[in-house]
Order: structure tokens, then C-alpha cells, then sequence
């Protein structure tokens, strides 16, 4: 390195030697050197504003993607707190079937849908509670306040559903306004009908077709559905009504399992 009076010296000398110079062989030698050094300036400038930009483009991007984060969490947490909502108003529903279950139901369970099956051969759902929760085979199944179907299968945490519109089911029902008494059955095209209703007093479209509770093994004064149309049967003295079910079997996620019980026993209504 340069010791500092050399430097010194050497500068000075410099300066000197510019001052003694001619002014016009002064001027051309520093457009010389502003030549010179006007390449290596604008370099070193460019480099130097690139050098910002390329910081200053990392920075951004780096915030860009917290946004984004921010963002999609703040999306994912509305989703969430839309389904608290939604499920808190199903859940406000099914507690209130406790006031509106008929008055010889002695036992209650609320379960979860965890599976569902509504198309093809068989229209069921899987539910969260089983024989050590206290379901039971021939328990109706309400959503809401209206039925869904009944209990044919019981593990010992998880039970089987058969829905009303399946193929296989047959639940004793009643025409609200007549007392006509019929069977509720499923059909392959998922249809639910209502046969065996006496030709004496017709049926209308619109009347109202609750469980009918014969031998006690259903509760009676559950709401199925409406009437949608009425016609009979060639060659037969009944009549049948294809029935609107009140379920929507689709929506369905939770569920009440009710059994009928004598009013000899003490009434028991217990939330799994």
C-alpha cells in the first residue's frame, strides 16, 4: 500500500501539473478522462440500480407470498366458521325435537352421518352410534322433525339406516286429516308410496302422512311427508299415494333415533 505522504505528494503534483497546462490542452484532457471514465461510471450505476431492483423485487416477492398466505388462511377460516354455523343451527334443531317427539317415546339418541349410500339397490346411511351407545334394531330415524327411516343394523359403535325410499323398507303410516291407515314403501326409481289405503274416503293432494305406531313398535305421529298424487290400483280396492318426503335425504347430517316404549316404563331421553 501507498504510505500516506507519497500519496499526498503525488496528488499534489497532479493538481499541479493540471494548473500549468494550457487551458485548452487542460479541457481536452479532461474530456479524455471524462471519456475514459464515463463507460466505468454508468457501469458501476446500472450495476448499482439492478443490485436495488433485484433486493427491492425479492422483498415484494417475499411479501406478495405472505399475502397470499394471509389470505388463503383468512379463506379457510371463514369456510370453517360457516360450517360452525351451519352445523350449530342443524344441532339447535335436533335439541328441539325434544319438545316436539310424541309423548311415548322413552328413548332418544342423536348420531352423525359418516356415510351414505342413495342410489342403486340400497338408499342407506351409516351412522356414528351403535349398540353401546343405546341404539337399537327397529328405531325410527328423524332429521329435524320429520323421518328419514329406521335402524336394521347395529354394531357396537356404528348402525345402519334403512331410508324410507329404499326398495326394501315398509313402515306402518296414516293420512293425517282421514285416519286412513296404509304402508309406506320405497320404490327402484327412489319413489316413496304410501299402499293399502282404503277406497272409502279419498285422499288428496297435500294431506299430510305421519307413522302410525301399530303395536307399539314405532312411534306414532311422526311427519313423513305429502300426498303428491293419488290413483288406484287396476283390479285392486285400495288406493295409493305417491308421498314428497319432509327429509331431504341429501343434506342429511344429523341425525335422532327414537323408540317407542309403553307408558309403564320410565321415559328416558339421553343425547349420545
Amino acid at each position: 500500500m501507498f504510505k500516506k505522504p507519497r500519496v499526498f505528494f503525488t496528488t499534489t503534483a497532479f493538481f499541479l501539473v493540471l494548473l500549468a497546462l494550457p487551458s485548452n490542452l487542460t479541457v481536452s484532457l479532461k474530456t479524455t478522462l471524462y471519456s475514459v471514465l464515463k463507460f466505468p461510471i454508468q457501469f458501476s450505476e446500472r450495476a448499482s440500480d439492478f443490485l436495488a431492483d433485484l433486493f427491492y423485487f425479492r422483498r415484494n416477492s417475499e411479501e406478495l407470498q405472505a399475502l397470499r398466505g394471509a389470505i388463503g388462511q383468512i379463506r379457510v377460516d371463514a369456510v370453517q366458521m360457516e360450517e360452525l354455523r351451519l352445523e350449530n343451527e342443524r344441532l339447535r334443531k335436533l335439541a328441539g325435537l325434544r319438545r316436539a317427539v310424541p309423548p311415548d317415546i322413552r328413548k332418544v339418541r342423536f348420531a352423525r352421518v359418516v356415510a351414505k349410500s342413495l342410489w342403486g339397490q340400497n338408499r342407506t346411511l351409516l351412522i356414528d352410534q351403535g349398540s353401546q351407545e343405546g341404539i337399537r334394531p327397529q328405531m325410527l330415524v328423524l332429521s329435524e322433525s320429520s323421518l328419514v327411516g329406521k335402524v336394521v343394523e347395529v354394531g357396537p359403535h356404528l348402525a345402519k339406516v334403512l331410508l324410507i325410499n329404499d326398495v326394501s323398507s315398509r313402515i306402518g303410516v296414516l293420512v293425517q286429516r282421514t285416519r286412513q291407515m296404509g304402508v309406506l314403501i320405497g320404490t327402484m326409481s327412489a319413489e316413496c308410496r304410501a299402499k293399502y289405503l282404503p277406497i272409502e274416503i279419498p285422499v288428496s293432494e297435500g294431506d299430510i302422512i305421519e307413522t302410525a305406531g301399530l303395536a307399539d313398535l314405532f312411534p306414532k305421529g311422526i311427519l313423513v311427508g305429502k300426498v303428491k298424487k293419488v290413483w288406484k290400483e287396476p283390479g285392486q280396492m285400495y288406493q295409493v299415494a305417491e308421498i314428497t318426503p319432509y327429509a331431504d335425504f341429501s343434506r342429511v347430517e344429523e341425525v335422532a333415533c327414537l323408540a317407542a316404549g309403553s307408558s309403564s316404563e320410565p321415559q328416558e331421553k339421553e343425547a349420545a
